[in-house]
Order: C-alpha cells, then sequence, then structure tokens
C-alpha cells in the first residue's frame, strides 16, 4: 500500500509529465530582428548568382544579336511570405557591344550612347543556391529609349 507521501507526490508528477509534453510542442519565438537579419545574409550570399541567372536568362531569350549587361540595380527584395528562398529585383539592363553568346561579356562596353538602348525589367525567382538550381517565376520587361 503506498504511504501519504507516495500518494501527494503522484499528482505533481503526473502534472510535470504534461507540462514536459506541452513544452515538446511549443514553437520557439524568433525576434523580428534576427528574421530580418537571416534575410539580409541570404540577400548578400544568394542575390548575386541569382541577378546573374536573371541577366543570362534575358540574353539567351532577347531576339537581339547583341548582349545586354545591368546598367543599375533599380530595386531588390527577398519575398517574405514564400517558404523557398524568392527573389525580386528590377534591373536597368542597356545593349553591349558584343554579340549575346560571346564569352566575356562582363566586359563589353555598352553602345554609345547607353541610354538609347536600355530595358527595365522585372523578374522573380526561386532560387536553391545549394544546388545551383534557379528558376523564373516572372520576367517582364519595357524597353526604353531606341
Amino acid at each position: 500500500m503506498p504511504s501519504v507521501q507516495q500518494t501527494r507526490a503522484l499528482p505533481w508528477r503526473r502534472l510535470l509529465l504534461l507540462l514536459g509534453l506541452q513544452l515538446l510542442g511549443t514553437h520557439a519565438w524568433i525576434p523580428s530582428e534576427l528574421i530580418r537579419d537571416k534575410n539580409l545574409d541570404d540577400m548578400a550570399r544568394y542575390f548575386p548568382a541569382t541577378m546573374e541567372y536573371a541577366l543570362h536568362t534575358f540574353n539567351v531569350h532577347s531576339r537581339d544579336t547583341f548582349a545586354y549587361k545591368l546598367l543599375r540595380i533599380l530595386s531588390k527584395w527577398q519575398e517574405e511570405a514564400n517558404p523557398d528562398l524568392v527573389f525580386s529585383m528590377e534591373l536597368e539592363l542597356s545593349r553591349t557591344t558584343c554579340k549575346k553568346f560571346e564569352e566575356d561579356i562582363d566586359n563589353c562596353d555598352f553602345q554609345n550612347p547607353p541610354g538609347n538602348h536600355t530595358i527595365s525589367c522585372f523578374f522573380t525567382i526561386r532560387t536553391e543556391p545549394w544546388k545551383t538550381v534557379f528558376t523564373l517565376l516572372n520576367s517582364t520587361c519595357v524597353m526604353g529609349k531606341n
């Protein structure tokens, strides 16, 4: 037969067991500053390669025989509501003096004057940089002056 002390201890043990299970089922709270820092870290690490993919994709699908390269980044951000790593960007591209399938487009000069052959593009790209996988989700371009 259990003693009086053992009988009193049983309800406390049950309560501790229930609280322990409750704690196992809770989610960790992450301060918004850490989420913002992670997004900035992702942007610094993975955005350059994602932007290069956007430029490459644009040149491959362009009907122009000349290559385009980045004139300037108009805006860039990481999509917040998506569980994947997704970047959106607005880029201003300009036509170069090189043909689009030449090897070293980065060292090509812009056609003069560069403002006459500019294109503004909006891209949204999902990336898995650890696998070097990129997926173009959206691409919209508007010609500048010709």
